[in-house]
This record gives C-alpha cells, sequence and structure tokens, in this order.
C-alpha cells in the first residue's frame, strides 16, 4: 500500500517517474527492492547503502523533511565512533567488546542488524589498534601507554 502523503512529498523531487516513487516507498518503509528499481534510483542517485540495506538519499530526505530520520539510518562517521570508544577508554581505562556494543548500540545506523553492528564494533577496534589508537589486550582494548 502506498503512503499517499510520502508519496505526494516525493513528487516534489524532480524526474521522479511512479515507479520510482513507488520503489522510494518501498526504501522508506525498510521494505526489499529489486536489484532494477535500485539501480534506477541508484543512477539518479537517489538511495544510498548496500543492497539490502538502502536509504533515502540525503537530497530526497530534505525534499521530504526527513533529514533526521536519514541521519539515524546513515550513522555517523568511524572517526565520531572512535571517538566515543576513546573517551570511554580515558574515563573506564579498559573495555570489552560486549562494553563498546553497548556504548555504540544506539549510534550505529539503524539499517544494521545485531550481528552487522557487532562485525561494525569489532572493525572499528581493530582499525583502531592497526593505527595505534588503542591497544589489545586478550579479549579488552585500553589507550596505548604514552
Amino acid at each position: 500500500m502506498l503512503d499517499q502523503e510520502y508519496a505526494k512529498q516525493l513528487a516534489t523531487v524532480d524526474n521522479l517517474a511512479i515507479n520510482d516513487i513507488i520503489a522510494f516507498d518501498k526504501v522508506q518503509k525498510g521494505k526489499s527492492i529489486t536489484e532494477d528499481e535500485a539501480e534506477a534510483l541508484r543512477k539518479k542517485s537517489l538511495i544510498e547503502g548496500r543492497k539490502n540495506s538502502y536509504i533515502i538519499a540525503a537530497d530526497v530526505a530534505r525534499h521530504t523533511e526527513q533529514q533526521a530520520e536519514y541521519m539515524q539510518m546513515r550513522g555517523l562517521d568511524d572517526m565520531h565512533y572512535q571517538s566515543l570508544i576513546i573517551e570511554y577508554l580515558k574515563t573506564f581505562e579498559r573495555g570489552r567488546l560486549a562494553d563498546f556494543d553497548k556504548v555504540l548500540a544506539n549510534k550505529l545506523p539503524q539499517v544494521l542488524n545485531d550481528k552487522q553492528r557487532k562485525n561494525k564494533v569489532r572493525n572499528l577496534l581493530q582499525k583502531m589498534c592497526r593505527d595505534g589508537l588503542v591497544v589489545s589486550e586478550g579479549w579488552s582494548w585500553s589507550l596505548p601507554n604514552s
């Protein structure tokens, strides 16, 4: 069922065909779209994200007054997440993966499932280790000795 109000807002975006509006409605509702629909919307720079995790693009969010929802779905950049981890370690000296999962739980993109969120946190910690920002000590992390 097409959300009529959302369709009206989408109609204010230039060069959208009815098929685009229907596909957008699916994306907005968190439903899957076909590869053809995704390709058509991507070519027009109207969606972002990966297969099965598409979100509307920033310009569309602006036209449909969904800027806050867009930011929640997109998430923040890795530097922001890293600064939260570093702040945690400055305060508590050590942290486990479960601690960082909790700290970042409501900050990571909403389109990620639990497994993807855990992988994101793990990947952040590994990158931070490679960059010398944190050190891994068994199952916990801490700041390097300065």
